[in-house]
């Protein structure tokens, strides 16, 4: 496995986690005032951040890695695509993660980023993975419910330049199906 590089990491702040936070709400409400509301209550009630945290570290993850948390947001993504929001094994979310560091690292989208930078990335996609998770869940006893949230997984992955439908999550991170 490629190793992380530190250039990915970043020190949060707590300031800048609660500007986060509005502005994904703030963004929650253009699209649906009652959900926006939602999750309104939930951040001012629940912890997600250390929630999320202590959830990742049993896979091997970071809260304060980009790379970590962009393979955060495939899993979930490519999970929703198949109708599931399975934990996946310590190995396949290292193999994830270094994949995604790989791709970030020769991107150089964020080479010399600062640390509010990399902090609004990171957390911006770890609440929609929290948010495709619950979606997920929810959808579950619902068909319909459920190919609308795997509809919009596939636009959301070919957003990030990713088609969810054409690969499989193995031991060894994202592989081709074909």
């Amino acid at each position: 496995m490629t190793p992380v590089s530190a250039d990915l990491r970043f020190t949060p702040s707590k300031e800048r986690r609660a500007a986060n936070i509005s502005a994904f709400i703030a963004q929650s409400r253009r699209l649906n005032q009652q959900e926006a509301d939602r999750l309104a209550a939930l951040f001012a009630s629940t912890d997600v951040f250390g929630q999320t945290e202590a959830a990742l570290a049993g896979v091997g993850l970071r809260i304060d890695d980009v790379s970590d948390v962009y393979a955060l947001w495939c899993i979930t993504a490519w999970s929703a695509v198949r109708g599931h929001n399975d934990t996946p094994s310590r190995m396949m979310a290292l193999a994830v993660k270094a994949q995604m560091a790989q791709a970030i690292s020769s991107s150089g989208t964020l080479r010399g980023a600062k640390d509010a930078v990399k902090q609004e990335f990171a957390e911006s996609l770890l609440l929609k993975a929290a948010l495709i998770d619950a979606i997920v869940e929810k959808a579950k006893s619902n068909p319909e419910q459920l190919k609308t949230a795997q509809t919009a997984m596939i636009r959301a992955g070919q957003g990030m330049g990713l088609d969810l439908t054409a690969m499989n999550l193995t031991d060894h991170g994202f592989i081709p199906l074909h």
